[in-house]
């Protein structure tokens, strides 16, 4: 939207009328090209009238809702003039706009088509099979030429006044309308509003939603109606419409999914990374077919001495094939979408240049698959694609535009395979087909590939970006049963590594005497590094349940992080004392002592570790830099030998207690370590030695690590110059 045109409708919902009249006026002097109406003109005389009556000293009772009538009016005709405005400024709306017919499409018109589609097509089943065939395509051409316009022109529509929104409501759950016209006009309605907001489109696919018996129109709307929820249409009435739907516990469940499964369109690019490298390899490797430099598909020969020189290659092949496939299809059942990398190369084909066909359920007789029936005749192919493909019908399309192109390249045999549905891969059982989530996950991945495929779509809302994706924290939702989700929503958001969908939902979720939401409050604060943060929800969080283990543990982190190590200590040692049979809670409460400068008590603490659990890096490493804690250094010393002698024990990142910022959580090179201890010794030429390994690692930085390092290096009586000195030993010879 137009960022004057959005200022003002925000002025208008703050009930400023005369500021948002001001501001309208000023866009209008800035943009003279869009034609103005009179309906300006009408709104500031009406107020005026109402400002006279008032100074007046009249009464009237209805002067509040006569004003918030002049405000709902004037937030109307700002809409009307941002579409005005972007058919003329953006390239998107331009493109759409020229395919809207010159002549504006009547209602009656409108019905008239839809309804008469169905009965010819009913009727071409009593013309002769050539006729028939001849009929049928001239048919189809012509209906979806008449769809593709109404399509753009719904797109594009100003404000609907209640009798558009009444026509389209009865028209869309008419039993005399084909279902696919219903779908798309569904989806007409949906891109619409959500561009450019209007309550009446949003209420006529809450309408549908509620209504249609049919489960492919009901999911659509349900899509519709959610992805609109962004565009603040924000009016009461449909406030109160969505919490009345989201006190039935289906659709709480339907919402539930739907957030999931946009979760997990969005990390389509992930999952095709690890189909590319860790699935695909696999059965390009063991695939029985060659590629001509023409282009054709040949069979390969079988290699006669396979069976003498390696008797079990082929039947390895077929498990490594078998093992790929299904890992491909557990992702699949998880809820990955395993296509989009690879049919979002196929998106080019110029039938995709029509925005219509984008959101079109898939059906053999579309015109633009013509040649494509043509030289798939007598094939089942396109009956198995519609009815067994795996695939949302964006990639049917694509699939089928792609097979007529290699079709004449195929071996004979593999043709033969294509009347097979089980060679389109892994197919849902008709049933699953059948369900809610089947459906949504479909039309979801379809809308998924628009909004990052369709040339123009930067013009557009994107339902799918990191503003919109988590629908489930509107404001909206407050108060219904969705909210009761929250806390298994977060989870899932936490599973999936989302922390921007964790951190928007979060922020919505509050309860303060939920222990379940304290904790997962806590949770992302800590994730995401603001330990002030998660301290107040995790002390309310001890005092509803003093003692949770999760929650002491996460304040024992949050102290640590915060630096406050003796109440971290005090926490550890507590876990310790009740678990003493738990190793990380024994070595997070030895690594506390050491940074409370308690050393000896460590020390014991990890005598008994290292006797329970001999020669494990994690302890010994603790182990070592207490001991130079209480000057042992021939022990440290010892210690750190049997580390660097180890090669699986070199520096990982999440278990050492010395060097850079030693926390519960992480770890630092051994080479640092060992180094201070040969310095603490006075074996200057070791320490340069193991420093110089250590500084290897291009990320580290030794004046900081000397830094955070400054109690043990004080200890030992290391001055700055010495600092100095032992940098530039390392740094510069």
């Amino acid at each position: 939207m137009n960022s004057a045109l959005s200022q003002a409708l925000q002025t208008i919902h703050l009930g400023r009328l005369t500021d948002a009249i001001r501001q309208v006026r000023q866009f209008m002097t800035e943009h003279p090209y869009i034609q103005n109406s009179d309906e300006l003109e009408r709104i500031e005389s009406d107020y005026q009238l109402m400002l006279d009556y008032m100074q007046r000293g009249f009464s009237d009772p209805a002067r509040a809702d006569i004003y918030a009538s002049l405000l709902s009016r004037l937030s109307r005709y700002v809409r009307n003039l941002n579409i005005d405005y972007l058919v003329k400024k953006s390239p998107f709306f331009i493109e759409t706009a020229k395919r809207v017919p010159a002549q504006r499409l009547s209602h009656e018109r409108i019905r008239e088509t839809l309804e008469s589609f169905v009965a010819d097509v009913a009727m071409l089943s009593l013309e002769a099979d050539d006729q028939r065939r001849e009929k049928s395509a001239t048919l189809y051409s012509e209906h979806h030429d008449f769809m593709s316009s109404l399509f753009c022109s719904i797109v594009v529509s100003r404000q609907w006044t209640e009798a558009d929104a009444l026509f389209y409501q009865e028209t869309l759950l008419s039993p005399t309308i084909d279902v696919v016209d219903v779908q798309m006009l569904v989806s007409a309605i949906m891109l619409s509003a959500m561009n450019n907001a209007d309550p009446l489109k949003l209420a006529t696919l809450l309408h549908v939603y509620r209504h249609t018996d049919a489960e492919q129109v009901r999911q659509r709307a349900l899509v519709g109606w959610v992805f609109c929820l962004s565009s603040r249409h924000g009016t009461p009435a449909l406030t109160a419409s969505i919490r009345e739907i989201c006190q039935d516990e289906q659709t709480v469940r339907q919402l539930l999914d739907m957030q999931k499964q946009m979760i997990f369109c969005m990390k389509a690019d992930a999952d095709y990374e690890h189909i590319s490298r860790d699935i695909m390899p696999t059965l390009i490797k063991n695939n029985n077919f060659n590629i001509t430099r023409q282009g054709i598909i040949t069979e390969k020969e079988d290699d006669p001495m396979e069976d003498i020189l390696d008797p079990g290659a082929a039947d390895r092949r077929m498990e490594e094939m078998e093992e790929s496939i299904q890992k491909m299809m557990s992702m699949q059942k998880a809820g990955s979408d395993i296509y989009f990398g690879g049919f979002s190369q196929m998106k080019r084909f110029a039938f995709f240049y029509q925005l219509a066909n984008w959101f079109t359920p898939f059906y053999a007789e579309h015109p633009g698959l013509s040649a494509v029936n043509a030289k798939l005749k007598n094939r089942r192919f396109m009956n198995n694609l519609l009815e067994s493909g795996p695939f949302c019908d964006s990639d049917k399309y694509s699939f089928a535009l792609a097979m007529s192109s290699i079709i004449d390249r195929l071996p004979e045999n593999m043709r033969s395979l294509l009347d097979n549905s089980e060679a389109l891969g892994p197919i849902a059982p008709p049933e699953e087909q059948q369900t809610p989530a089947y459906i949504r996950r479909m039309y979801l991945q379809d809308l998924y590939r628009f909004f990052r495929l369709y040339p123009q779509r930067n013009n557009l809302r994107n339902p799918f970006d990191a503003e919109h994706a988590v629908f489930a924290a509107s404001p909206v939702f407050t108060s219904t049963l969705l909210t009761k989700h929250y806390a298994s929503l977060c989870m899932f958001f936490r599973k999936q590594k989302n922390m921007m969908a964790f951190g928007e939902l979060i922020h919505q979720y509050y309860d303060n005497d939920d222990v379940n939401c304290k904790l997962l409050r806590a949770t992302y604060f800590l994730e995401s590094n603001q330990p002030s943060m998660a301290r107040p929800e995790l002390e309310r969080l001890l005092e509803l349940d003093p003692e949770h283990e999760r929650g002491l543990l996460l304040l024992a982190r949050t102290c640590f992080m915060e630096e406050d190590y003796e109440e971290a200590a005090d926490l550890y040692g507590k876990l310790h004392k009740r678990l003493p049979q738990n190793k990380n809670y024994a070595l997070n409460y030895c690594l506390a002592l050491c940074k409370n400068g308690d050393y000896q008590s460590a020390v014991t603490l990890l005598y008994q570790l290292d006797y329970e659990h001999p020669n494990q890096p994690d302890i010994m490493r603790i182990q070592a830099w207490a001991l130079m804690g209480t000057k042992k250094l021939e022990q440290a010393e010892r210690v750190y030998s049997r580390l660097l002698d180890n090669a699986s024990s070199r520096p990982a990142p999440d278990s050492s207690p010395a060097g850079t910022q030693p926390s519960p959580v992480t770890q630092q090179p051994d080479y640092l370590n060992a180094a201070y201890c040969q310095w603490f010794k006075g074996d200057i030429a070791k320490a340069v030695v193991y420093l110089k390994e250590y500084v290897k690692d291009e990320d580290v930085n030794l004046d900081e690590d000397f830094a955070n390092d400054l109690d043990m290096l004080s200890l030992y009586q290391i001055s700055d110059t010495d600092l100095i000195l032992m940098r530039d030993l390392v740094m510069t010879r």
